[in-house]
C-alpha cells in the first residue's frame, strides 16, 4: 500500500502470482481509496472496508459506489471482520462493537480500553471474538456478550496485540513485543513462532489449496526495513511448513504504510 496525504491506493494482487514470483508483483486490480486512514478486504475478498472521519463505509471490490455502516460514526482504527464477511468489529467510546454491512446499527459487546486489535470466528450470531484491551487477551461470545479473560501468560513488559484465529481449529495467534505467538484458549503459556510486526494474515493458494502465513517482518526502529513474508503453514496448528519469503520490501518511514495489509480466502492479497 502506498499512502499520500488522504489518499491511499491499494494495490490487489492475485496470491498464486505472488508465491510463484515473489519479487515481480504486478497487480492485477488498483483501487483508489480516499480515506484517511486505513482500508481493509473481507475475508471473501468481495468487499473494501474503508474507516473514515464519517465512520465506516463499504463497497465491492471491483468498484461502485460507498456505503455507509450506520452505527459506526465514531469508529476507531483496527477494524475486523466476522468470518463470514457479513459484519465488522470495531471499538467505539472504549467499547467493543459489531455492526452488519446491511444493518441498522451496531451491537454494543464489552469494555475495550487500551484497544489492539480483534478476530472473529463465526458469524453475527453465534460467533466468538478475541480481543486485546487491558494489557490482556478477552473472548466474548457474540450472542451472549459473555467476556472471560484468557489465561494466557505473555512475556515480561509486553501487552497482546492483534489476534487472529488460525483457518481451522480454535486457535490463534497474536503479536507481543514484536514476536508472533500462537495459542488457544486453553493453553497458558504461548508458542513463538517467528518474529514479527504487527498483525499476521493467512491466504489459500488457489491452485494448490496450500495456506500461507503472511507477516510483516522488522520492528518499531527498523522502518526502513519492514518486509512483507510468507511461509506455508498448517492451518490447525499454526506450524511453519518451511522457511518464510520475501514478498514485498516497504520503502517508507511512516509507521502505518506497508504495515497494513489483507488477505482474502479467494486468493488476493491487498
Amino acid at each position: 500500500m502506498v499512502e499520500t496525504g488522504l489518499a491511499l491506493l491499494a494495490v490487489v494482487v492475485g496470491l498464486g502470482l505472488c508465491l510463484k514470483t515473489p519479487r515481480s508483483l504486478a497487480p492485477a486490480v488498483r483501487v483508489g481509496l480516499n480515506v484517511g486512514q486505513e482500508g481493509r478486504m473481507s475475508p471473501d475478498g468481495r468487499w473494501l472496508l474503508a474507516l473514515s472521519e464519517s465512520g465506516l463505509r463499504f463497497r465491492p471490490l471491483q468498484g461502485g459506489a460507498w456505503r455507509p455502516i450506520p452505527g459506526t460514526e465514531a469508529a476507531s482504527a483496527n477494524l475486523f471482520w466476522s468470518e463470514d464477511s457479513s459484519s465488522i468489529g470495531f471499538v467505539s467510546g472504549g467499547r467493543l462493537r459489531i455492526a452488519a454491512l446491511e444493518g441498522i446499527g451496531s451491537k454494543d459487546l464489552a469494555a475495550a480500553s487500551d484497544y489492539r486489535g480483534g478476530t472473529w470466528r463465526g458469524g453475527a450470531s453465534d460467533g466468538t471474538i478475541v480481543y486485546a484491551a487491558d494489557g490482556r487477551l478477552h473472548a466474548v461470545d457474540v450472542k451472549t456478550r459473555e467476556v472471560r479473560t484468557l489465561a494466557i501468560e505473555l512475556p515480561k513488559k509486553s501487552k497482546p496485540e492483534f489476534p487472529a484465529f488460525l483457518p481451522e481449529g480454535d486457535g490463534f495467534v497474536f503479536t507481543a513485543n514484536f514476536e508472533l505467538l500462537r495459542s488457544t484458549f486453553a493453553a497458558a503459556k504461548p508458542v513463538k513462532m517467528i518474529n514479527a510486526y504487527m498483525s499476521a494474515k493467512y491466504g489459500q493458494h488457489p491452485r494448490t489449496g496450500q495456506w500461507h502465513l503472511f507477516f510483516m517482518a522488522g520492528g518499531d526502529e527498523e522502518r526502513a526495513a519492514r518486509k512483507l513474508m510468507t511461509a506455508p503453514m498448517d492451518p490447525r496448528t499454526g506450524a511453519l511448513l518451511g522457511e518464510p519469503s520475501l514478498l514485498l520490501q516497504c520503502q517508507s518511514g511512516n509507521p502505518n504504510v506497508g504495515a497494513r495489509f489483507s488477505v482474502g480466502k479467494n486468493g488476493l492479497l491487498l
